[in-house]
């Protein structure tokens, strides 16, 4: 144990100070215990968090290190911002977002998390053994801090609750964004659904109490947002949202948060419904945001991808599904039109959610059934219909069923996967059957598209083969032509001027057939076209007698 480290351990900073000036080397060492350094030990003098000892120093009450020592610490070694205590693998940027005593100063955090950020900026981007950021660590231990109650009971020095989650989301607008983690979903709205899920529901119940109660006339976004504006979890809510799409954000485009947490994948369905409740009008406005593709909220949904790639069936996929679903009714409980309304690349709501793989209960059945028209309307894209889309786009790589995990190396495990798998299949089945069911007439119209495209393909088959017989023909004679020239070269003087005499006629026989080659190719391909042009398709009666 180098000097640093022991007085660092003992909370005597001013020693701390002296021996860097003069060992900067000592700065690198790592307790092989616990993996702490002094940045560790300085950093968490000041949030409040104890550490067991395990030199049999005496405990002593921790006394805040100066920000200077910090600072100081990081100059001669800011690679110790990133490693790691043996603790749930802790950095000591996790350990400054880390809300654990009684008495905390946000502002004081912040600080440090602007230190910690500028000297090693990497650091930002580390997670814990439990797939956390910094960010996810401070909202999980800001919110066992309070009650479930949207008032901040508890008295946090500082001049606001966001001034850490602002300070961390500017250093790195990513973490904002929805990830998985073991099969599961994660991120920063996630976590603060899951932490203060009972708070959301309270709150959204009382939100529509309050729709209920005023007509429309008398209720607007702001009545809504007086109620909630000041709970400490709708803050940080907006200000994620707002850091989540930020990313390839047009310039002077205004911020929408209900297509902002449309964008986030698997969005919570309360977070969701809430967003609407306080901007009602959101839900009627196309995203301009980012690009001029002008999804509503409802197209974005739509895209939340359920399909089943090469990682297996995994339980963050029914989750999502579940909560596409509700959100699927509820923006079309709020606006139904939109289903009507394609985008810029005449995408319908309906092709985005069978190209995303939704199943037929996942929400294409509340589809359909808003817009009807939609099944007989093929993609722009591809030509197929959603039928044919959702047939195309269910089908299960042979990846999925060969690929084994640690669990399905049991007999349970491949048992279980099978029968995940077999439910997939049925419910493929019924979406494409109740596709089909919706306009039974797609049918009919793909069966018209399919004999005018075989009759083109006969008159393009024929005109192809005349082509190849009359190129057969130029190729032999050609061939015949060299075999004589190399016989009569062979041949004595005395034949000299029988081979002049024959030369003018095989040439000009060899011209004529080149002529008539092209001829022949020239009025094929025009009574091919003059066919094709004048072909009309069959009536609706006639193509019903051959399908009978």
């Amino acid at each position: 144990m180098t000097d640093v480290y022991r007085f660092a351990r003992q909370n005597e900073w001013d020693q701390v100070a002296e021996q860097c000036r003069f060992y900067s080397d000592e700065t690198r060492y790592v307790n092989p215990i616990d993996g702490t350094t002094a940045l560790h030990l300085a950093i968490m003098s000041r949030t409040g968090y104890t550490l067991e000892d395990g030199y049999g120093i005496e405990p002593v009450i921790p006394t805040p290190a100066p920000l200077s020592v910090i600072e100081e610490l990081l100059q001669i070694f800011p690679y110790a911002a990133m490693i790691p205590c043996l603790m749930n693998s802790y950095t000591p940027l996790a350990y400054a977002c880390l809300v654990s005593g009684d008495e905390c100063n946000l502002d004081d955090a912040a600080a440090m998390v602007r230190l910690l950020s500028y000297y090693a900026p990497d650091c930002v981007r580390m997670f814990t053994s439990g797939g956390l950021s910094a960010l996810d660590v401070h909202i999980i231990s800001y919110s066992h801090r309070q009650e479930d109650d949207k008032e901040e009971t508890l008295l946090l020095s500082g001049r606001s609750s966001t001034v850490v989650l602002r300070t961390l989301l500017e250093a790195e607008p990513t973490l904002a964004l929805p990830r998985r983690h073991c099969d599961k979903i994660g991120g920063p709205i996630e976590l603060l659904y899951r932490c203060n899920s009972v708070a959301f529901t309270k709150v959204l119940n009382e939100t529509e109490d309050i729709c209920n109660t005023n007509t429309e006339h008398e209720l607007n976004d702001k009545t809504i947002i007086n109620t909630i504006g000041d709970w400490w979890v709708w803050k940080w809510t907006i200000l994620i949202l707002k850091y989540g799409t930020l990313r390839n954000k047009r310039a002077g485009a205004a911020f929408l948060a209900v297509q902002a947490a449309t964008k986030m994948v698997g969005c919570p369905g309360v977070v969701l419904k809430l967003a609407m409740k306080a901007f009602s009008k959101q839900s009627r406005v196309p995203d301009v945001m980012h690009n001029f593709i002008c999804n509503f909220p409802l197209h974005q949904v739509c895209t939340w991808p359920c399909k089943v790639d090469c990682s297996m069936l995994s339980s963050s996929d029914s989750v999502i599904a579940s909560r596409k679903s509700a959100a699927i009714g509820a923006l079309l409980q709020e606006y139904p039109h939109a289903s009507r309304i394609p985008n810029a690349l005449h995408q319908t709501p309906l092709e985005l959610a069978v190209s995303s793989g939704t199943m037929w209960d996942g929400g294409v059945r509340k589809l359909v059934k808003s817009n009807p028209m939609a099944v007989s309307y093929p993609s722009p894209m591809t030509g197929l219909y959603p039928f044919m889309t959702a047939a195309a786009v269910a089908c299960v790589p042979a990846e999925v069923y060969q690929q084994r995990s640690p669990i399905e190396t049991t007999k349970r495990g491949l048992v279980s996967k099978l029968k995940r798998l077999a439910k997939r299949e049925l419910d493929t089945l019924r979406t494409v059957y109740g596709l089909l069911r919706s306009d039974p007439t797609v049918l009919i119209n793909r069966f018209q598209e399919f004999e005018e495209e075989e009759y083109e393909d006969e008159e393009l088959c024929y005109c192809e083969n005349v082509e190849q017989k009359y190129d057969g023909e130029v190729e032999e004679l050609a061939v015949e032509f060299d075999n004589k020239i190399q016989l009569r070269s062979l041949a004595s003087n005395n034949d000299e001027n029988q081979q002049t005499e024959e030369q003018p006629h095989l040439d000009a026989k060899m011209d004529n057939l080149m002529a008539l080659s092209r001829t022949k190719k020239l009025e094929t391909r025009t009574t091919g076209m003059r066919n094709i042009f004048a072909f009309t398709p069959l009536d609706q009666t006639e193509v019903l007698n051959k399908t009978a």
